[in-house]
């Protein structure tokens, strides 16, 4: 599992992952890249008719101090005073153009970068004859050297926002930046790119500045900043939230975080396997919701609404409205840790196995409340302490490889154990030796697998099919209305949609996999022989092994508090002989290719498959 990126730091925790019901996963760096590069820069010009807006675009998409700001002219003027970004950053870039920080920090350094300095605008290859290390922060430390740093107030989740106070020629300048809808309702003037001049923010700039926020975020998924400043007495020594007021806006930055490629076939995967994946972040709604349209994951979704909510709006509903939200939810936005715990508790209560992603040291009484905790690689040592799982990279695919293995403990732990007890075949010395190098599973025996396994697989989806279709319990739905499933809720159909969310199907097909994969342990007695031959008797281990995984499959279907925790249900006595007609036919279709394996037409054909292994080439005989 270390190898797939998931290291399992408690082994019960596999267990619990196997029969997880709603994974509540982390956005940033775990859904995207955290590769986070500014993209878009909105700046407020002024002209005769008034104050108007103007948007820039940056060009490229790494660390790399290296891209070019769409119409310079326009830009110029602010791009300097965009220097105020340095002060509310406290990290740097290497000179392998690798973060050192927080990614976000990180892109408005770039930013500060790829604008360049005053003087240097008539002969930007100024700045391309500095060797890499001097080029990676060469117009930060710049900045650096003309301000003085005097008083920090820290970010906090209440206000969305961070304050530095600096100070250059006798001049105290605080420089704010956070959410835009925090900054934005502090400011009550702006400052104007063309001509550096202070104008008075009207309601019209106002909602102006608004829309395009909601544009940056909703239409193209970035993630978004705002920043301003003001003016201080040059004798203030410290900040408080009281001086945080009265601002001056100086523009938006829009910063991209590109999804991971392989996130929507995981979410999609875990979907398929009944288990629900909220996606909970701190963003704003809009940025969130796009992102989620973007991963695909969500497209059977033509709004969010009520699949998207924010913290405040959950606050603010009913305890019943809350339960009902719950059952829905696929996004919680703009959360504080204290969310997070509320969230895990609530879906407890409702008797939902929760895995919650986490990587801050907030997130640590979360990670210990949910059933199972998952800790990003690069999150804090306390985040990892508390956790159950850490994802060596981050990445929310991970998750479902830690889910095969609890199947492949379940169905194949014991049987396959006990099978190293297994007695030798009474022919092992006739059988011709096999070359040093030859594969373990090669030719016949890898095409018997193949068709094993491809019953194995049909049959378990038959078993979910059949419930559908065929069951006296179930719906009996024409097939191709039964393919049409995900589109359930956006077309009339004549059956409730909560015919799809019933557990007896996954509950048949489950025991399928679980009793097939056991008469298949008994194919394993012998790789040649019959079971008339070596029955299973032979080996007494294999048959308590197939008896004890059995009984705790039994206990998990009928034994309640079990059935809840594993998300089963019982099964009738009708239903267990269709389990059985799909299960048994597996020990006949291996007899009949042992049946093969053992004529001579048959091991001739395995050693035509093997000879270019077993025999010399042509030329090279002595």
């Amino acid at each position: 599992m270390a190898r797939l990126h998931a290291i399992v730091r408690s082994l019960p925790s596999v267990e619990t992952l196997g029969c997880t019901t709603v994974i509540c996963s982390d956005k940033t760096g775990t859904l995207t890249t955290n590769m986070m590069s500014v993209s878009k820069v909105c700046v407020v010009g002024s002209v005769l008719q008034g104050p108007v807006t103007f948007e820039y675009n940056i060009s490229g998409t790494t660390f790399a101090p290296e891209g070019l700001v769409f119409d310079d002219a326009g830009m110029q003027p602010c791009a300097h005073r965009f220097a105020m970004i340095l002060y509310c950053n406290i990290i740097l870039i290497s000179g392998t153009m690798k973060r050192l920080g927080e990614s976000t920090e990180v892109a408005l350094r770039v930013l500060v970068e790829k604008v360049g300095l005053p003087g240097f605008d008539s002969m930007p290859s100024a700045l391309n004859m500095l060797t890499k290390h001097e080029r990676a922060s060469y117009c930060n430390r710049y900045w650096e050297h003309q301000f003085k740093k005097i008083s920090v107030l820290e970010f906090s989740r209440d206000r969305k926002m961070m304050s530095v106070l600096c100070c250059r020629k006798q001049q105290g300048i605080m420089f704010c930046k956070g959410a835009p809808e925090s900054i934005i309702s502090r400011c009550t003037h702006i400052l104007c790119n063309d001509d550096g001049s202070s104008i008075l923010l009207s309601a019209d700039i106002r909602n102006e500045l608004e829309a395009r926020f909601q544009s940056f975020a909703a239409e193209e998924t970035l993630r978004c900043l705002a920043l301003a400043l003001k003016r201080m007495d040059s004798s203030q020594q410290m900040l408080s939230h009281e001086d945080e007021s009265n601002l001056t806006f100086i523009g938006l930055v829009g910063m991209l975080d590109p999804p991971r490629e392989e996130v929507k076939n995981a979410m999609l995967s875990c979907m398929k396997a009944g288990i629900r994946v909220i996606v909970v972040t701190g963003d704003n709604k809009s940025t969130a919701e796009s992102l989620c349209r973007k991963i695909g994951a969500f497209s059977h979704l033509n709004d969010f609404d009520g699949y998207s909510y924010s913290a405040s709006e959950f606050e603010a509903l009913s305890p019943l409205q809350r339960t009902l939200a719950l059952q829905r939810m696929v996004l919680f936005t703009r959360v504080e840790p204290c969310h997070k715990k509320t969230l895990v508790e609530s879906l407890q209560n409702q008797n939902e196995v929760v895995a919650m992603t986490g990587d801050g040291v907030n997130d640590a009484p979360a990670l210990k409340k949910a059933d199972i905790g998952i800790a990003m690689g690069s999150g804090t040592a306390v985040a990892k302490s508390a956790s159950d799982m850490v994802l060596g990279d981050d990445n929310f695919a991970s998750i479902v490889a830690v889910q095969l293995l609890w199947v492949n403990l379940v169905t194949d732990g014991l049987p396959a154990t006990a099978i190293g007890f297994n007695r030798q075949d009474s022919n092992i010395m006739i059988a011709k030796p096999r070359k040093v190098n030859e594969a373990v599973v090669s030719g016949w025996l890898f095409f018997r697998y193949l068709v094993v396994g491809a019953y194995i697989g049909v049959a378990t989806i038959a078993g979910f099919i059949w419930w559908f279709v065929y069951s006296n319990t179930g719906p009996k739905l024409p097939y191709n209305e039964l393919v049409l499933f995900d589109t359930c809720s956006i077309r009339e159909t004549a059956y409730p949609c909560s015919i799809f969310t019933d557990r007896h199907p996954s509950t048949v097909s489950m025991t399928v996999l679980v009793v097939v994969e056991m008469f298949n342990a008994l194919n394993n007695l012998s790789e040649n022989q019959s079971l008339l031959v070596i029955p299973p008797w032979s080996n007494p281990w294999l048959v308590g092994s197939i008896a004890l995984t059995m009984l705790l499959h039994i206990m998990i279907l009928y034994i309640k508090p079990l059935s809840i925790l594993f998300s089963v249900v019982p099964l009738s006595w009708a239903e267990w002989k269709v389990v059985l007609y799909f299960s048994f036919p597996v020990i006949l279709i291996d007899e009949i290719l042992k049946f093969f394996s053992r004529r001579p037409r048959g091991r001739m054909f395995n050693f035509r498959l093997r000879k270019a292994d077993l025999l010399p080439k042509r030329g090279h005989s002595k």
